[in-house]
């Protein structure tokens, strides 16, 4: 793992090895309940897009990608996730989510749950929290094998942004390239029985430009950073 910037207001524990043990409720739905919905268009909107599959998941739901889809998904707005949803793309090299350097890339919402989102790249996003992902929500929020590069926030979180989250885990994941003037690429904020995981992930060429936490800013919460 990469030598990273980070600056802790409470507990922090750096963990050798791959020995992680994390205490995470998440609530399976019943298979009946749940629905795999598959992308089939690089499309911002309309049907078979990511923004359409995304709006009528409901908790428990998978959404995928078709073969073709690969490249890059332009956003003309934020694509906001209000479930419990899991998002599964084709690679982190071959399908990129993409806010023109124009608008936020993902905003998480909602009370409860967790949201995952695994094997792509979200990148070229811009906001005042959270560039390429804000997380202001009652849940959970996983990012597996997620590549968030090249985004700027003008106040906290250049990468990702979450505050009131219940955990952050970012696992086997790349965040570089992402400014903002405090946690320029991860910046958490989240309440005492939350936690802040960070497994086999690189941060790397992040910047805080007039404040703390280049890679990553933590206050109010357990955080872990695991090899």
């Amino acid at each position: 793992m990469s030598v990273m910037h980070i600056w802790v207001r409470r507990s922090f524990a750096l963990v050798g090895g791959t020995g992680l043990v994390l205490g995470l409720a998440v609530g399976t739905p019943t298979a009946a309940a749940a629905t795999t919905r598959q992308v089939t268009t690089t499309a911002d909107s309309g049907p078979g897009s990511l923004r359409e599959a995304v709006t009528n998941a409901t908790d428990g739901d998978t959404v995928t990608f078709a073969p073709a889809v690969t490249g890059t998904i332009a956003l003309q707005s934020p694509l906001l996730i209000e479930s419990n949803v899991t998002i599964t793309g084709p690679g982190e090299g071959v399908l990129t989510i993409d806010g023109g350097n124009q608008v936020q890339d993902v905003i998480v919402a909602g009370s409860s749950g967790t949201a995952t989102i695994s094997d792509l790249t979200i990148s070229h996003g811009k906001g005042t929290t959270g560039g390429a992902i804000k997380d202001e929500s009652g849940r959970s929020l996983t990012l597996l094998r997620v590549a968030v590069t090249d985004s700027t926030a003008s106040v906290d979180g250049g990468g990702i942004y979450v505050s009131g989250t219940q955990h952050l885990q970012v696992i086997e994941s790349t965040v570089s390239g992402n400014s903002a003037p405090e946690g320029g690429g991860i910046y958490a904020d989240l309440p005492p029985s939350g936690e802040l995981i960070v497994q086999s992930s690189t941060i790397s060429g992040n910047a805080a430009t007039s404040g703390q936490g280049a890679g990553i800013y933590a206050a109010g919460h357990p955080t872990t950073v695991a090899g």
